[in-house]
Formats: structure tokens, C-alpha cells, sequence
């Protein structure tokens, strides 16, 4: 396929027999390993001027692979999921994951490290509690059109404006006004969770995020809508996205503990395998945490305060659970 042929196609400049030609050419079967080939040459171009994690693309080849699959229903919404993977192979790796003090100017930048927590304060007056192992972008200056913040890792956020503020956390924005709530999305982390203790917030998948953007164009006299709705997240409620199945799931949390309890020095286990156990000890105490193999066995609980030793011995001793504390973790 012409490349300028899709340009014209993308700015709405094709005659009503050129944009048939494209549509054909997106909605053939065999054509899709074409369009996958397209977006992994233009990804790797891009990728050697912002030395992107290869991984970001196999994910985007994950959700055009799935668009695809679930969208072969009924030729429109077929066309939907096609359409995704043009829009997917000219800008959404410009526009996702070309970093953010590339795209604006006037943001600062703070991250943290393994066992460290930062508060920051914006122009508002609105303050953001940084865990450990995290990193935050947000405008230097909050305006009516300026008020996105970029999250990577986890963050408790407590709004004084009931102006709008967009949080862009991977897959997820989350949208909130006078509210205090807090994101998780470490990258390491199956789920990315949304929990409110005061106020009410939006959420918006990544897919509410993409559709926006591609810009449908159908030959003159065709027509084709499509409404996506954001999840609201109410006080005393979290929303949980799980990035491998790309499901939703919205629940009420009865401790506050389980969402908020690291705030304040608690570490809180529910049904955790032994990967999210060390990635949490890890970022929590700064140091190496080794298991030996992944098993079926899940481990509940909490701890306030206590010396890494010690949570590592009592989870040990109340499950099948076997854990070694840096440097290199040897000999486990």
C-alpha cells in the first residue's frame, strides 16, 4: 500500500474510490502481516531516536492482534479493528510513547527511588505522595488547557481544585475534580488500580484513548459512530485493569489498608504470589528479594513498620514460600 495513498486517507483528502481502496486493503486477510510488517518498520525507525523498550511494541502488536480478533464480528466493527492498526502503524507510536519532555514544555520531572517517598506540591495547591520506585510528570504551571500529569508507578493524589485533572498512568486516564484518591501502575504489575477515598473520578481504557484519534475516514455518503463510556469510580470504591487479559473489574474496598495502608508505613498482601511479593519488598526496602520458583500458593497479609528480615521470615513460615534477601540472592 502506498504510503501517501494512507496519509491522504488519514487527513480526509481521498476521493470516495481512493478510500475504498484502502478500506479493501485493511479489511483483506491477507493483508494483515503487511500492515503488522509497516508498523514494526516504522516502530523501529522510531525507536532508534528515542531508544523505546522493544517491549512497547510487542504490546502494540498484542492489542492490534486482539482488535482484530474480536472486531471480525460484522464488517463494520471489523473495520474498526483494522482501522486501529493504521492508526497504530503512523501515530499512536508518536503520540503514546514518544516521551513526554519531547511532546510539551513546562513540565518537571521527579522520580524516586527503590525505599524513598517524595510529596510534591503543584500550582494549584493539589499535592502528590510519590512511592518509592516511581516517577510523576506534571505541568510546572496548572492552566484551564494544561492540566495532564504522567504516572509511572504509584502515587496518592489529593485535588484542592474542582478543576479537571487528567492522570495518564499506561493503559489508563483517570480524570478527577476535588478528589483524593491514588493510582498504581508499576510496570512490573499485572493491574493498574484506581481507588477513591474521597470524590468520584473518571476512568478511560487505553482504547477510549486511541479511538479519539483515528480519525475514520469512509468514503463520502458512509457513516459509522461509535460510543465509548469512561468507568466512574466512586468514593470507597477501586477499579482494577488488568493489562493481560485487558479486563475491568470495579470493586468496593471494606479496609483501607488493602488500597491506601502504604501511605502510612503498611505493607498489604492479598491473595499476592511470590513475584508481586518481592517487586513489592524490593521497591519498599530498596534491596535484591529472590524466590526460588513461582508456585501455586497465594499469601494474605500485613505488615506495619518491620525490618524486611521479618517479613520475609513470616511469610516463610506460614507458607510454601521461600525468599533470600540480597546482594545477588545465591544459593537460594
Amino acid at each position: 500500500m502506498d504510503k501517501n495513498l494512507l496519509r491522504k486517507y488519514l487527513n480526509n483528502e481521498c476521493s470516495a474510490e481512493e478510500a475504498s481502496l484502502v478500506l479493501d486493503w485493511i479489511n483483506s486477510e491477507n493483508n494483515r502481516d503487511e500492515v503488522i510488517d509497516d508498523l514494526e518498520h516504522d516502530w523501529l525507525e522510531f525507536n532508534d531516536e528515542t531508544q523505546l523498550s522493544p517491549n512497547n511494541f510487542e504490546r502494540i502488536r498484542h492489542h492490534i492482534n486482539r482488535s482484530i480478533k474480536i472486531n471480525r464480528i460484522s464488517q463494520k466493527k471489523f473495520l474498526l479493528g483494522a482501522a486501529a492498526s493504521l492508526l497504530l502503524l503512523i501515530s499512536v507510536t508518536l503520540y503514546f510513547y514518544k516521551p513526554v519532555s519531547a511532546l510539551h514544555e513546562g513540565f518537571s520531572e521527579v522520580t524516586t527511588l527503590k525505599g524513598e517517598r517524595k510529596t510534591i506540591i503543584l500550582s494549584d495547591g493539589s499535592s502528590i505522595l510519590l512511592d518509592a520506585d516511581s516517577k510523576v510528570i506534571y505541568p510546572k504551571h496548572l492552566t484551564k488547557d494544561n492540566r495532564e500529569v504522567f504516572l509511572e508507578g504509584q502515587a496518592f493524589f489529593r485535588m484542592t481544585s474542582s478543576k479537571p485533572l487528567k492522570i495518564n498512568s499506561n493503559n489508563l486516564t483517570t480524570i478527577a475534580r476535588a478528589t483524593s484518591f491514588s493510582v498504581s501502575a508499576f510496570p512490573d504489575m499485572d493491574k493498574i488500580i484506581v481507588a477513591i477515598k474521597e470524590g468520584i473520578a473518571e476512568v478511560h481504557t487505553g482504547e477510549e484513548k486511541i479511538m479519539p484519534l483515528l480519525k475514520l475516514r469512509f468514503p463520502k455518503g458512509g457513516t459509522h459512530t461509535r460510543e465509548i463510556l469512561p468507568t466512574v469510580v466512586k468514593e470507597r470504591e477501586y477499579l482494577a485493569y488488568n493489562k493481560q487479559g485487558d479486563t475491568l473489574e470495579k470493586e468496593t474496598y471494606h479496609n483501607e489498608k488493602q488500597v491506601f495502608g502504604w501511605k502510612e508505613g503498611i505493607i498489604y498482601f492479598k491473595e499476592a504470589n511470590s513475584r508481586e511479593i518481592s517487586s513489592t519488598l524490593e521497591r519498599w526496602y530498596g534491596v535484591d528479594i529472590c524466590f526460588d520458583k513461582e508456585t501455586e500458593t497465594l499469601f494474605s497479609g500485613e505488615f506495619s513498620n518491620q525490618k524486611v528480615e521479618e517479613i520475609v521470615k513470616a511469610i516463610g513460615n506460614t507458607s510454601q514460600m521461600e525468599f533470600k534477601i540480597g546482594p545477588n540472592c545465591k544459593n537460594i
